[in-house]
């Protein structure tokens, strides 16, 4: 059916220059088109790569936050040990203190 019209038009015809038209018309929609995705194309691909950055921050903060948890975890466990070791010579002094007590009291009586 296509063929026919088309075929029929001549070089010369009238209906060139409504033909052009309307090929400039179909030019100028399939461009608009064309511009959207294209535009819609950027836009997704400048949406993938700020998640693809806030994934690596994701990853980084993780990461942060393990290593300064383990950290946190190393030095409690150093406060107690010193705190233990307090503790122990607190005992051993008052323990002393309680003997040379005695020794006094036993060299007053």
């Amino acid at each position: 059916m296509l063929r026919g019209y088309f075929h029929k038009l001549s070089p010369g015809s009238q209906t060139e220059g409504a033909q052009k038209e309307g090929m400039n018309f179909y030019l100028v929609a399939f461009m608009a088109c064309a511009n959207t995705w294209r535009e819609k194309a950027r836009a997704k691909t400048a949406e993938a790569s700020a998640l693809q950055a806030l994934e690596k921050e994701n990853a980084s903060l993780k990461e942060e936050k393990e290593t300064l948890a383990c950290r946190w975890a190393c030095q409690e466990e150093a406060y107690k040990d010193s705190l233990r070791l307090a503790q122990k010579v607190k005992e051993e002094a008052s323990k002393r203190l309680h003997e040379a007590g005695q020794v006094h009291a036993e060299l007053l009586g």
